[in-house]
This record gives structure tokens, sequence and C-alpha cells, in this order.
């Protein structure tokens, strides 16, 4: 079962509610990664009567089908609309649906990305998970997308340094030279990597035994690394950060969760950046970069889950929440 994480922060913040506000103000409210609705559905029933919009994204088509499924009834209200699209297009798919009748003349008031992934997509045999041993390599959100490399494919091919720099930096593995070298020799000597077993074995020669001492399983930088390698999540988190701030009014709120360091530290820098007035260089004497201040850091410090929540949803461990507001 699928728990969101940070489910009353969240909302709180993606409805502009944190002022003490029963209910979100009437507009358009964009789920950037919709997976399985839980804050959308939440936010929905804060409005109550309230007109709002919830306009939810998710690349993986199998949440969208789900989705269609499960909130039929909203969907038929015209209250929730889903798009099989990655959160990097936000701005050129919001723009072209607000010249519909139906969101004509609405502002968008809040975006909200929840940068993990959902628990159900452990289960669905497309190599998230490393407990699934027979799974394919796959990695994809979207696993029809056949112009994308799956994770097979970039093991089957990649050589020993972009291999090395995708685990390091994408998967904050601090063995990544290690892994990459074995990788390339099991390749050498004529093996495949088709099954996530066939990446499991590898990595629990070659660093399971560095792992003892660790709280963290000595697969999970390894299999992250990959899995943001294959889907492009660093350049789809830059270009939808963008293109959110682009389209959400005066008076909305940016919310984001990461579950990584590498993930939060673009959010923070985005953050940062958009709430400067000034991004010169400390030694220019005047001002020349016509830099504009558009957002105010709500978030000082991430927001990370409480004790109870951990009890009940070990997986929100990792989760920090930064909010930004836009003021132009």
């Amino acid at each position: 079962m699928h728990i969101p994480v940070l489910l009353e922060e969240a909302v709180v913040l993606w409805g502009g509610l944190e002022g003490g506000e029963e209910r979100p103000q009437e507009g358009i409210y964009i789920d950037a990664t919709f997976g399985e609705g839980g804050h959308s559905m939440e936010l929905l029933k804060r409005a109550k009567e309230q007109k709002i919009k919830i306009i939810g994204f998710d690349l993986d088509k199998v949440r969208i089908k789900k989705g269609e499924e499960k909130y039929k009834e909203e969907i038929k209200n015209k209250k929730l609309y889903l798009i099989s699209q990655s959160f990097q297009n936000i701005q050129n798919a919001i723009e072209s649906l607000r010249k519909k009748e139906d969101f004509r003349g609405l502002p968008v008031l809040g975006v909200l990305f929840d940068l993990g992934f959902c628990s159900t997509q452990l289960e669905e045999g497309r190599g998230f998970s490393f407990s699934d041993k027979e799974a394919s390599l796959d990695m994809r959100f979207n696993s029809s997308d056949k112009e994308i490399l799956n994770a097979s494919e970039i093991l089957n091919s990649y050589s020993k340094e972009d291999l090395e720099k995708i685990i390091r930096e994408y998967g904050e593995e601090k063995f990544a030279r290690l892994i990459a070298g074995a990788v390339i020799k099991a390749r050498q000597e004529g093996e495949e990597f088709k099954k996530v077993g066939d990446l499991y074995q590898i990595l629990e020669k070659t660093v399971g035994r560095f792992y003892r001492k660790y709280h963290i399983h000595f697969a999970t930088r390894t299999f992250q690394g990959i899995r943001i390698a294959v889907n492009g999540e660093r350049e789809a988190i830059e270009k939808g950060l963008e293109g959110a701030k682009n389209i959400v009014s005066g008076g909305g709120n940016l919310v984001a969760i990461s579950f990584h360091s590498g993930e939060d530290r673009m959010v923070k820098q985005f953050f940062k950046l958009h709430s400067k007035e000034c991004i010169c260089p400390e030694n220019f004497p005047i001002c020349r970069c016509d830099h504009e201040r558009t957002l105010r850091i709500i978030t000082k410090k991430p927001i990370v889950a409480s004790k109870e929540e951990l009890l009940i949803n070990p997986r929100a461990r990792s989760a920090k929440l930064r909010a930004a507001q836009k003021i132009i």
C-alpha cells in the first residue's frame, strides 16, 4: 500500500493553507507527479464545495491508467484532469490547456513535486526493486518509449567512465569506480545484464562486504543512480521547476519533496537563485545582471517527517520538503 509522504505538510503548503485557511482558493492546482493520487485527493477533500481543478502529470502510463479507473467520479465532475507526460513539459502543457473553456481565466495557485516514486512501482517487475531478482532491468517510467535506453542497455553498452559517473553523481555511491570496473569485467567475460539478479550479484560480490556497517542496502545507491540516468530525472527537475515558476500566479506556492541529497540540492539552489535580487559576483561594484526576484522562500530549513509518521511510513525517513511563493 502506497502512503503519501508528508501528506499534511505538503497539502497545507500546496493549497496555500499555511495561514490557517480552511480550504484552498478557487483556481488550478498542479500535481506534477500524480502517482497514486494521495496528495491530490487530500486537497480535493479540503476544498469541499470550493471549485478547484487539479491537473495531475505522470510519465508512467500505468499510474495514469490506474488513476483514470480509480478516480472516475472526480474526472467526470471536472475536478481532476490527468496528463500522461513528464513534468518537464509542464509549461507548454498548461498554457495549451488554459486556452480551453474549462480553464480560461483560472489562476495556477500551486504546484507540487513529489520527486520519489510510488511504492507500488516496486511490485511491477520493471527493475525498480532489487528484491525481485527475475524482473527485467528496465527502470523506465514510460516503458513504452522505445527511444529511451533502459537500464539493461546502459549496463551492457556504456563505458567504464560513463558508468562510474552515473553511479557516483546520481547514486552518490562512493564505491562507484569499483562497481563500474566490476560491470565491465563481467561484460568482458561474456556476461549480459538482463535481469535484476545479474546486477545484484555483481554488487553483492563487489561492495556487499563494505555495507555491513551501514544502515543502507549495498544495492540502493547504484539502482538509484541508474534509474535517474535512464529517466533523465535531473534534467526533468530543472525544466519542471523553471516551467512551474513561469506558470504559477503571484501568491501561489511551489512545493517540492525530495528523497536524496542531489534532488534536494537542486530544489534548494533553484529557490535560492530566484529569491535573489542580484546574482552578480560579489566583487562587482554595480549590478549588471538584470536578474529579477520572483520567489520568496517559505521553508528556511527543509521540513522532514515526524516520529509519528516514520512509525507508519519508514519510506519517509529521507524525505525533505521545501516551498517557495511566487511574488510577481
